[in-house]
């Protein structure tokens, strides 16, 4: 019996060490996790975008824009600059009949920081000649050359100037120029509507009887006593103005 407990004894033993060699080695376990289990879920879709609300002129540009081309045309695409030679006639015209008038602009633009050295130069030149001006002019301006889209350079060009006039409703030493009205009985004939050949073309005039004459010319006009006296819209304060 004796040995038989020594027998059990060494076999307890054994698996004794066994065991604690076994848990020496073990990994340590993690707890397990508590998720329910898996299934396919659809995905939620997100909820839509509030964009600022746009009127239809800002759609309509938006649109525009999408499809404008990366390049835009720059401003004053139609005008090219030039040479002052490149000018058909300038040698031929009589620019010194022109440059009183520039000297009296300058009076005014001298004070104007852009145009003080343009008429300061101007102003040193003593009765300038023709090629005096041309220099004058290439070295202080530059000229450009209008073409047409299709890069032709003839055509026709149509300037508009509107006057700003100071002025009164009655006559003072300060308003002495008279701005009349257009008179009762000016006549105007546009021919274009007799001669279409004739477009752009018109005559004024006043009937004496049964015939239609030349209306009295400005100086007529301006004389005193004036033709038009009594037909006064204004009095201005400068006589260039009213021309």
């Amino acid at each position: 019996m004796i040995k038989m407990s020594k027998i059990l004894f060494c076999i307890c033993f054994v698996l004794l060490i066994t065991a604690c060699s076994k848990q020496s080695v073990k990994p340590e376990t993690t707890t397990p996790c508590q998720c329910p289990p898996s299934k396919d879920v659809e995905p939620k879709p997100l909820p839509p975008v509030q964009l600022p609300k746009q009127d239809k002129a800002t759609q309509q540009t938006s649109q525009e824009q999408s499809v404008l081309p990366e390049t835009t045309q720059p401003p004053y695409a139609q005008l090219a600059l030039a040479d002052w030679k490149d000018l058909d006639g300038l040698l031929k015209d009589n620019l010194t009949a022109a440059w009183p008038a520039w000297l009296q602009s300058c009076t005014t633009l001298v004070n104007k920081e852009t145009w003080t050295s343009a008429c300061e130069a101007a102003e040193s030149l003593f009765k300038p000649n023709n090629a005096q001006i041309i220099e004058y002019l290439s070295n202080y301006f530059d000229v450009y050359q209008a073409h047409n889209d299709d890069g032709s350079t003839e055509g026709m060009i149509t300037g508009y100037y509107q006057p700003l006039l100071k002025g009164s409703r009655t006559k003072s030493e300060k308003y002495p120029y008279p701005l009349y009205r257009e008179p009762d009985d000016l006549i105007t004939v546009e021919l274009a509507d007799i001669y279409p050949d004739l477009k752009y073309k018109r005559v004024r005039g006043k009937l004496e009887g049964k015939k239609l004459v030349p209306y009295p010319t400005r100086a007529q006009i301006e004389a005193d006593p004036s033709p038009l006296a009594g037909k006064e819209l204004f009095w201005i304060d400068d006589i260039i103005d009213v021309f």
